[in-house]
Formats: C-alpha cells, structure tokens, sequence
C-alpha cells in the first residue's frame, strides 16, 4: 500500500489534450482510466502527476458517465493492470466499489471483490444515498438500510482500505441521527469520513459561492473531526467544470478557475483533509 498522504487531486481536468479518444477528446475523466490502452494511460497519468496530485479516482466497472466512455466490461485482470499502473506511477487510487445503475448494487463489482487486497482507499457509490436511500436507527442503536449494507460489502471485499462515504450535494450523514449513525459506521466499519459534495455554481454561476462552500466543507470537518474522521473536498465544481463546453455560463470554469476555487477553499477550510476536485 502507498503512504496516504494528505488529498491532493481532481477527477476531470478540461481542456489537457486535443486528440484522446473518447469524452471531449480533451479532457481527463480519471474514472475512465479502464477505458484507455497504455499509451493514453501514461499520458493522463504524466499531466496528472505533472499538477502536483496524488489522488486518482478510478471506477472499476459499469457506465463511466453516461454514454462519454461507453460501457466497461467487469474484469478483474483489467482492473489489476490498471490499478497495478496507477500504485506504480505513485499514486493513490480512490476506488468506486459498487455499480450504481438501476437503482445500485449494495454487492461490489467481482473485480472490486478479486482486487481489494490492493485498493488504498474506496467509497460504496457515486452518491449513494440518492438509490441506497438513508439507514434507519434500531433499538439496540445499530443501523439497517441498503446504504449500510453498501458499506458492509465494501468493507468486506477491500479490507484494508479506507472507507469514505460519498453523497449527494448537501448531505451528510449515512443515517439519523447524523452523529450517532457516524459513529455506528466507524465503529463498525472502521470508516474514515466523507467525500464532500455542494453544488455552490447553483447558487452563484458566476463564482460558484466559494465563501458558502468553504462554510459547509469547515463546519463538517469540525463535526465530524469530533468523532474522529475525515472531511474530504470531494466535489464541488466537476459539473460545470466537466460540461464547461456546452452551456455560456460554464465556459469560465477552465482549469486555472478550478484550481484557483480549490485553493480558496482550503484557504477558508483549512480543517478538511484536503481535495479531490482540482487545487493548488
């Protein structure tokens, strides 16, 4: 296992080449790093590292985004080369264990399950509390719910990764009450905190409300430094950023912008374990 420095990284990176296949043909879309031969993979992971990050979020399986990257076939030999090429380079994959599709799968894919000995870090599902719903509190304090046995089965394939939860903007726990049902996932599961998500470019397009995101992402690390975890700027400008090519109001949201935006939050947030979504 690599050593898990502090989070430095972002998931897509607009405008790095004008010819890879698939996407934009310009973009990094680091999830879809299964769907590219060795030279594309080199060339994505030389930009990558070339930006100072260490993080690199990667989807196992399934759909990548939408119809961008096509449909990944479930392999486990495939997953290991890339995985294996990722830790190599020296970097940090952030895997996605479960498919999210038709409502989401609570099991992780096979080659989650035949690689997770190798996996440093892993979260269920892209927003999982949007298909798996929330976990509902028992008497004798425990949680029950598909959110939870998302967690379970992950935590199960990967054992000694570290475990995160990933949300819907705006959401911050996997059960109610907040606290409590945090504390029955660290107990657990050994889990190690959030992948924060907002949507500030919804409140304001033109500076996607840094101020406001930053108070999220500092009063979340506060309470969940409390108990004991992480708070992760995750994601808060990927959309516009990802389609900054397709509508007016998002054509600012370049590279420079979202580096920029990153470094104001962790300016303003300096208690988060660091980021995921561009930064400086």
């Amino acid at each position: 296992m690599p050593p898990l420095l502090p989070w430095k990284g972002a998931f897509v990176i607009p405008d790095v080449f004008t010819d890879i296949p698939k996407g934009d043909n310009k973009r990094i879309w680091t999830p879809a790093f299964g769907c590219y031969n060795s030279h594309w993979q080199q060339q994505q992971i030389a930009a990558f590292k070339q930006r100072g990050y260490t993080h690199w979020v990667y989807n196992c399986a399934g759909q990548i985004y939408h119809d961008d990257y096509g449909y990944l076939e479930d392999n486990s030999a495939r997953v290991r080369r890339d995985l294996l090429t990722l830790l190599n380079a020296g970097l940090i994959p952030v895997v996605c264990a479960c498919d999210d599709a038709d409502g989401g799968n609570t099991d992780p894919w096979d080659s989650f399950h035949d690689n997770g000995a190798i996996i440093p870090i892993a979260f269920p599902a892209w927003e999982c509390n949007a298909f798996f719903g929330v976990a509902e509190q028992q008497d004798d304090g425990s949680f029950v719910g598909r959110i939870i046995d998302a967690m379970c089965n992950t935590r199960h394939a990967a054992p000694k990764a570290k475990l995160y939860y990933h949300f819907t903007a705006g959401h911050g726990a996997p059960g109610s009450p907040e606290r409590a049902s945090w504390r029955y996932c660290r107990d657990t599961f050994a889990i190690s905190g959030l992948l924060s998500q907002d949507a500030g470019y919804q409140r304001d397009v033109v500076t996607a409300d840094p101020e406001g995101t930053a108070a999220g992402l500092a009063d979340t690390a506060m309470r969940l430094g409390e108990e004991g975890l992480e708070n992760v700027a995750f994601e808060q400008i990927t959309y516009p950023t990802y389609l900054k090519d397709t509508r007016p109001e998002w054509n600012h949201y370049t590279e420079a912008f979202q580096r920029a935006y990153g470094a104001t939050l962790m300016r303003l947030a300096p208690k988060t374990a660091g980021y995921c979504d561009g930064g400086t």
